[in-house]
């Protein structure tokens, strides 16, 4: 059954962000405190998610982010695409960013030799039962239809709604302190980014 485009994680950072006292205490690692601090909102897909996964998505958009530094003094976005994902990540405001990760569209690939398909079969009941099937190379092909200007539109939208609501990230965060950021970010984050449904591609 073919699976439509969707969007697997949306989080918000900002890298000049410190722990406080406390966390750096009670921290195993004091690196992963830094780098949970700069992070004030994460919504997944999956309802459970570890703590080191967020850590190492989040890590790869500020690389990636680093990495196009190379060529641009002051970058304010990254559009990363691959056979499976799709990775953008922009700055709506200074210090402030926005990625988040895409799941392309997947249907299950063709097969035309029935001999083949019934071989292949009969190889899969002999696989160990935790194998899973659907992540095998040659299951799925992947439609790469998603457009960066759209998406990158979405997320700027949904920026402009938040800041209407409530004001900058900034503002919020001078005026309100850190939990009361973090809050007003996952009251309208977390209902807004549920409801973006990736098979309307207009912006608005």
């Amino acid at each position: 059954m073919a699976l439509p485009s969707h969007l697997t994680h949306l989080a918000i950072y900002n890298t000049t962000l410190l722990p406080t006292a406390a966390q750096l205490q009670s921290a195993e690692d004091s690196d992963d405190a830094y780098e949970q601090a700069h992070i004030v909102f994460y919504s997944c897909q999956e309802r459970t998610v570890s703590r080191d996964r967020m850590l190492r998505q989040v890590g790869l958009a500020k690389a990636l982010v680093n990495f196009a530094g190379m060529f641009h003094p002051l970058p304010t976005e990254t559009n990363v695409h691959s056979q499976k994902k799709r990775l953008i990540t922009f700055s709506p405001e200074p210090d402030w960013w926005i990625h988040a990760g895409f799941d392309l569209e997947r249907i299950p690939k063709p097969v035309s030799d029935k001999g083949k398909t019934k071989e292949k079969e009969k190889k899969e009941k002999e696989k160990p039962p935790d194998r899973d099937k659907t992540g095998e190379k040659g299951e799925w092909e992947y439609k790469d239809e998603l457009d960066d200007e759209v998406l990158k539109a979405r997320l700027t939208r949904g920026y402009e709604e938040f800041k209407l609501l409530h004001g900058s990230f900034s503002e919020i965060l001078h005026t309100k302190d850190r939990p009361g950021l973090e809050r007003a970010l996952e009251r309208f984050f977390t209902v807004w980014a549920s409801k973006w449904d990736l098979t309307t591609l207009t912006p608005f």
